[in-house]
């Protein structure tokens, strides 16, 4: 788990709403990330 920079943040928000900033951002907030590695990949075929 890391603490994001907000400009990251900013980045997702121009990307996916179309807003320069996160509409749903609230003053104080923490805002992380976690980085998920498989144990195992399972395919079936």
């Amino acid at each position: 788990m890391t603490a994001v920079p907000e400009a990251y943040w900013n980045l997702l928000s121009k990307t996916y709403l179309g807003r320069d900033r996160s509409p749903y951002r609230k003053p104080g907030q923490v805002r992380v990330t976690f980085t998920i590695a498989p144990d195992r990949i399972q395919t079936l075929g």
